[in-house]
């Protein structure tokens, strides 16, 4: 039943979302961050004290990919076993956003970076807050796998700038790349709205969702190829 009503609220969250007209208050908002700052401590730290408050007792975590479902007990164990945060790993979170769906429910959005070594992660996140006697708490946490690569250093972060501008693609379409704090941002080419996180394999390649971007440069020109199992999908050339 517990798993019913968790799920219902989801489907309570899609049905509001457009609708919203309302707005956490500052103080609110500021609580809910630092709650939710909090838990991405304990996850990385495994401290089961903390896990226990913030996660309310009707929590459900659903793994993206499998689609597991845990409850809070299974999936504190899950964390404390080593889950998906292995020790020593940093954490930072990009894009969140948060939209008030009804009073005392909140749905956060972010992207995930999580780095061990030279090793790095990129998730999207997507979480349920229940705010009750002032004291937020979690009913709903899900976490997708964008892809994995390398984490860059500064000197790379510094060379990737070169590639940063706008492209037109061979068939017609074109896409941006924006360097953004620590990170490539692509928006394009299906549609400049969307934006995706370019993650590092190394030199100037990078994963984009399904398929890899290759970056060729030359003292005066840059251009990109995109490759799906080896098989060219597009090539595109830097306009400015």
């Amino acid at each position: 039943m517990t798993h019913i009503r968790t799920l219902c609220l989801v489907s309570v969250v899609a049905a509001r979302a457009c609708a919203q007209d309302e707005a956490l208050d500052r103080k609110s908002e500021s609580a809910l961050i630092a709650a939710a700052e909090e838990v991405q401590k304990a996850i990385l730290s495994s401290d089961e004290s903390i896990l226990r408050k913030r996660f309310a007792a009707d929590f459900i975590m659903v793994h993206g990919g499998t689609g597991t479902i845990e409850s809070r007990d299974r999936f504190i164990s899950f964390l404390q076993s080593g889950g998906r945060t292995p020790p020593g790993s940093d954490m930072t979170i990009y894009d969140r956003v948060i939209r008030l769906i009804s009073t005392g429910i909140v749905l956060m959005t972010e992207t995930l970076n999580l780095r061990q070594g030279g090793r790095s992660r990129w998730y999207t996140v997507s979480s349920i807050w229940r705010k009750q006697s002032e004291y937020w708490q979690v009913v709903y946490g899900q976490r997708t796998l964008i892809g994995e690569g390398i984490s860059p250093s500064v000197e790379s972060l510094e060379s990737y700038r070169r590639i940063a501008g706008h492209y037109k693609t061979s068939d017609g379409r074109e896409f941006s790349v924006s360097a953004q704090r620590d990170r490539l941002l692509m928006f394009g080419p299906r549609s400049m709205e969307r934006q995706d996180v370019l993650i590092p394999q190394g030199g100037f390649e990078f994963q984009v969702t399904f398929y890899r971007l290759k970056f060729h440069v030359e003292d005066t020109q840059i251009s990109a190829t995109a490759l799906s199992n080896q098989a060219v999908l597009w090539t595109a050339t830097k306009t400015r």
